[in-house]
């Protein structure tokens, strides 16, 4: 589940487990529960309520699309498994503009929980002077 607004309550999360989610990402861009993509922030106390919650049944984090700050803040607390189902590394593309993609302190994060990063083939997270023309003649 990518941005969790669908969960109303963390009491509600025995259900979705038993609908088949298994993974859970917080964010999309901001919510009530963390800082997203183009709206930065840590996590809130919904935020903590979730995860802390999420760890209870044993649910898998995906930090993809978190602020760097509520994805830090995810590493020292959540004991569950972490992912980033779709995330490519910041460093990769210098002058990237946004918060969508993993810097090395979360990366590093990542590697000692033995997370998993799963990358992004989306021309503009690999090369940052890729431009899309419509209508050019191949």
């Amino acid at each position: 589940m990518e941005g969790a607004e669908g969960v109303r309550t963390p009491s509600e999360l025995d259900e979705w487990w038993e609908l088949g989610v298994r993974f859970i990402g917080p964010a999309w861009a901001g919510t009530r529960f963390c800082g997203g993509t183009r709206d930065p922030g840590p996590l809130t106390d919904d935020g903590r309520a979730l995860l802390e919650a999420m760890a209870d049944i044993g649910f898998t984090l995906d930090l993809s699309h978190m602020d760097e700050l509520s994805a830090r803040q995810s590493l020292d607390m959540y004991p569950g498994p972490i992912i980033a189902s779709h995330a490519n590394a910041a460093a990769l593309l210098p002058g990237y503009d946004g918060n969508r993609l993993l810097p090395d302190e979360v990366i590093r994060g990542m590697i000692t929980r033995d997370g998993i990063i799963g990358v992004i083939p989306y021309c503009r997270f690999l090369d940052n002077s890729w431009k899309r023309v419509i209508g050019a003649k191949k």
